[in-house]
């Protein structure tokens, strides 16, 4: 008997869950809340107007002293061989691509002999 008492109730305290959910939710905002509603001013936007920028433009030296220090990164990184050229021959790659999926098999299904 208690088994029945138990499914009855769990339906019940889901619902009681989702309708609890969903009271929340209703009370963020009101359909007579005006801040939620589109506002009719009676004229159409303007878009003509320029927008407003977050940032001031990067001035032409700003932009030459970046692409400066980024090329000496650049060789920087190609002296110690990271970097362009530090990737494995094509052939290796064939090799890897061609084996890695049964080493890889292999390990998953070593437990398992059913694999």
């Amino acid at each position: 008997m208690t088994g029945c008492s138990k499914l009855n109730s769990a339906p019940s305290i889901r619902t009681m869950l989702a309708a609890a959910m969903l009271f929340a939710i209703s009370g963020c905002t009101t359909p007579d809340d005006p801040s939620s509603q589109a506002k009719n001013t009676g004229n159409f936007p303007n878009l003509n107007i320029k927008p407003a920028t977050a940032a001031s433009q990067l001035t032409q030296d700003e932009a030459d002293s970046a692409i400066a220090s980024l090329k000496g990164a650049q060789a920087g990184q190609m002296a110690t061989g990271r970097g362009a050229g530090a990737t494995a021959s094509e052939g290796e790659l064939r090799r890897l691509g061609a084996t890695h999926s049964e080493d890889a098999l292999k390990a998953i299904c070593a437990p398992r002999p059913s694999c």
